[in-house]
């Protein structure tokens, strides 16, 4: 089989796949897929233990057999979820990187096709794919013991899978072949993914559920079949359910589920038939047509007139950009971001923030249009505001990640450690061409967030509680992006480990909070200082980027159990309030939702009695935690980005001296 994909991909794919096999990240991504399983077998067994507890006889296999099928139907699930996730971290850098610096030329001067290249990178990368999928394998044979699982159904969502990793492999591959950035790429291709996946259903579901009475209805099923034969995510959900499975073959006949995998493949195999044709061209968006019509005369006359006003806008944009308001902009970096998007440079990212404008303004007028009763519903927010803020916090770990690692791979960097300028002046500058890079998506959960003020889903109160923890938490993990960017030295590693302190607060936090409910407090601080003590030694001995992480998280992790501590003795006569804290209190994602519903005290275990405390407890986590990952990242990134401090200093006196020395030169003229 390896000779095989060997001759497939020629030599890139072996030198490929010999140098990812060397990569700890990989040996990270098993281990963080391996965790999510476990996370969600536990998940699955503590929702059950209580039925496994009461039942006898013939109830408890009854018991177990439906046990064995939602864990089967959890590992699936984490499975198939993984692919959409890691696809893209792992194949958006393969020809954008190339690009970036500047090899991409030399690949082609040599004998290698544009297939070569291109076929080369994807096997090695969906090759690393599947083995991390492969590795749940033994989890599921041993499933399968518990019963209830179908021998066909493994092989079934085993081809979903298969299927999943090709449609993404492809999105990827092409997107960072028509994109000249990894950040773009990157962008693009979640963004896309998301549209055909989630979006396109939406859109065609909501006004087909307001107009039929029900799922048998013909336009329902014939909606149903167009979705499940053009997206990729149908053959998978109905090899996941029996009766999905069941139903569509005595509806269509047994053939339907081979045709969910036509034409998911048909649109894979052009994407890469198109990254073929499009690797020799500058990355355009349509680079062919545009090759052919640039050289006539009536282009060549609009792009003069273009080129006047564009320069008539720069120098609008300039003057504009050296004043924020009524203060003015001093930092260089900031100033830079401001007039040119350097982490959007062909401005793709910027589309795609306008078009996630558009995507809920149509959202919103189809529900008006078809259940406009919905929108005033008690937790009505919840389902526009948290997947507009997980874009936002999305977004914001790309850009931070691949900021100061995106300068240093184009040389950037360099040139900014030889200026006498500060370790603060380059970290806030840095913060700053952050926030300049995605303020437009910023202004959508303000613009939600009024709207349904007004329309009474949600308390004004709650509103603003909501906003500020999401704004605060987004700020955090822009701060903890940018040192993992300046540690880290491959943009593949800096997203990897900028994922890390978001997974523990969110995933970590939980599993340990259901793992020993009343005891997880302690158990929390059991792994955290520990952790937070090794992590520090190490990154005062050498900060690498496996240190800089942990000891960031274990540290926002320690800040929070301490701010949380004294809420345990506020109202010790609460029921269950040893079960809730402090799990509740530093998990952002239950501190973002809860207070967006009319009654939040039902989110917590406290009640009504304790949820206003939570948040006194975790503001000032955040609050402090951002000033305090800003204060280590100013004091130690000299270490981190590799810039000695003799040198700045000298470099600094220099300036001062030479400042000193003109002014009176200045004076005697």
């Amino acid at each position: 089989m390896l000779a095989i994909l060997t001759a497939i991909g020629g030599p890139v794919f072996a030198k490929e796949l010999v140098e990812m096999a060397r990569r700890k990240r990989h040996f990270f991504s098993r281990v963080l897929c391996g965790g999510a399983i476990l996370f969600i077998l536990f998940l699955v067994y503590e929702a059950n233990q209580f039925r496994l507890q009461r039942s006898r006889g013939a109830q408890y296999v009854n018991a177990l057999v439906d046990l064995g099928e939602e864990m089967f139907v959890g590992v699936c699930t984490v499975q198939y979820m993984a692919v959409f996730l890691f696809a893209p971290l792992l194949l958006c850098g393969a020809i954008a990187s190339e690009r970036e610096e500047r090899t991409l030329d030399l690949l082609l001067t040599t004998e290698l096709r544009p297939r070569h290249i291109i076929l080369g990178k994807l096997l090695s990368r969906t090759a690393v794919m599947v083995l991390l999928i492969a590795t749940a394998l033994p989890v599921v044979s041993l499933i399968m013991l518990f019963g209830g699982v179908d021998p066909r159904a493994i092989w079934r969502t085993a081809a979903a899978t298969l299927l999943a990793i090709l449609y993404a492999g492809s999105h990827a591959i092409y997107f960072s072949t028509v994109t000249g950035s990894t950040v773009g790429a990157l962008v693009r291709t979640y963004w896309w993914l998301g549209f055909w996946l989630l979006g396109v259903p939406a859109l065609v579901m909501i006004p087909v559920a307001a107009s039929t009475p029900g799922p048998t209805a013909p336009v329902a099923l014939l909606a149903l079949s167009f979705l499940y034969l053009t997206n990729p995510v149908g053959p998978f959900f109905v090899a996941l359910t029996p009766t999905a499975y069941k139903s569509l073959g005595a509806q269509w006949g047994s053939w339907i589920y081979a045709a969910g995998y036509i034409f998911p493949t048909l649109v894979s195999a052009t994407l890469i038939w198109r990254s073929t044709r499009r690797l020799p061209l500058p990355p355009t968006v349509f680079a062919l047509l545009w090759h052919r019509i640039r050289e006539r005369q009536w282009v060549k006359r609009r792009r003069e007139r273009r080129q006047q006003r564009r320069s008539k806008r720069a120098e609008r944009r300039r003057l504009r950009a050296e004043r924020f308001w009524f203060l003015p902009v001093t930092n260089p970096l900031w100033l830079r971001s401001r007039l040119v998007r350097v982490y959007d440079r062909e401005r793709y990212i910027g589309r795609i923030q306008w078009a996630a404008w558009i995507l809920v303004a149509v959202f919103l007028a189809l529900v008006l249009v078809t259940e406009r009763r919905t929108l005033k519903f008690d937790d009505a927010s919840i389902g526009f505001l948290i997947p507009v803020w997980t874009g936002v916090v999305a977004l914001t770990l790309i850009f931070a990640a691949t900021s100061l690692i995106g300068d240093r791979r184009r040389g950037f960097l360099e040139l900014v450690l030889a200026t006498p300028l500060t370790a603060a002046e380059i970290v806030r500058g840095s913060f700053l061409a952050v926030y300049q890079h995605q303020r437009r998506l910023l202004w959508l959960p303000v613009v939600l967030s009024i709207l349904f003020g007004f329309l009474g889903s949600s308390m004004w109160v709650g509103l603003l509680l909501s906003f500020t923890t999401a704004i605060l938490f987004t700020a955090l993990l822009a701060v903890y992006g940018l040192a993992c960017s300046a540690a880290a030295r491959t943009t593949a590693s800096a997203l990897v480990a900028a994922v890390t302190l978001p997974l523990v607060t969110l995933l970590g936090v939980a599993l340990v909070g259901g793992l020993f409910n009343e005891a997880h407090g302690v158990v929390l601080w059991i792994l955290t200082v520990p952790v937070f003590v090794v992590s520090a030694w190490w990154v005062r001995r050498r900060p690498a980027l496996p240190a800089v992480a942990s000891f960031l998280t274990s540290g926002h992790v320690l800040l929070a159990l301490i701010f949380s501590a004294w809420v345990f003795a506020l109202f010790p006569e609460s029921p269950n309030y040893a079960r809730a804290l402090p799990g509740e209190v530093i998990h952002p994602l239950v501190m973002v939702t809860s207070v967006l519903a009319k009654h939040p005290g039902r989110w917590f275990y406290g009640g009504d009695l304790l949820w206003p405390w939570y948040y006194v407890s975790y503001l000032p986590t955040l609050i402090v935690s951002i000033a305090w990952f800003g204060w280590w990242l100013e004091r130690n990134f000299d270490r981190l980005a590799g810039r000695a401090l003799q040198g700045r200093q000298a470099l600094r006196a220099a300036a001062d001296n030479r400042v000193g020395s003109e002014v009176p030169r200045q004076a005697s003229a």
